[in-house]
C-alpha cells in the first residue's frame, strides 16, 4: 500500500514540478528497496529484482533533482580564471563551461579583479555567470 501511495504522490508532484519531488523520490526508493528485500526473503527473486532496479533508478533521479548547474561564460577580451568554492576554472576568450553541483549557495571569485561574491544554485536549474 505504501508503494502505491508513493507512486501516486510522485505522479502528482511530477505534474506541478515540485521542488520536493527529489526528496520524496529518495524516500520512495527506500520503500522499494525494503519491499525488494522482503520479496527476496519470500523467495520471489524476479519481483525482488524489479523493485531493487526501480529503487536504483529512483535514487539516480533523486540525485539529479537535487543538483543544479553553474554556466560560466567568458565574454571578456582575455582569458580569465574563475574560482568556485576553491576550485579554479580557466576560460579562453568566448569559452563556456557548465559545472554540475549540489543545490545551495556557492562562493565565486575573479582573482584578476579581486571580485568575490556568492550565488545560489537551485535544483534542476542553471545559474548563469558571465564574465565581461
Amino acid at each position: 500500500m505504501v508503494v502505491l501511495l508513493f507512486g501516486i504522490e510522485l505522479e502528482i508532484l511530477k505534474e506541478v514540478s515540485s521542488p520536493e519531488r527529489g526528496k520524496l523520490m529518495a524516500e520512495a526508493a527506500t520503500v522499494y528497496r525494503d519491499r525488494g528485500r522482503c520479496l527476496q526473503a519470500l523467495a520471489r527473486p524476479e519481483a525482488a529484482q524489479s523493485d531493487l532496479k526501480r529503487a536504483a533508478q529512483m535514487d539516480r533521479e533523486a540525485r539529479q533533482l537535487a543538483e543544479g548547474q553553474i554556466e560560466l561564460i567568458n565574454r571578456f577580451r582575455e582569458p580569465v580564471t574563475v574560482v568556485i568554492d576553491g576550485v579554479s576554472y580557466r576560460l579562453a576568450v568566448g569559452e563556456s563551461k557548465v559545472i554540475t553541483r549540489a543545490a545551495g549557495t556557492f562562493r565565486y571569485e575573479l582573482p584578476t579583479t579581486g571580485q568575490v561574491s556568492t550565488g545560489q544554485v537551485e535544483a534542476g536549474k542553471i545559474f548563469g555567470l558571465q564574465i565581461r
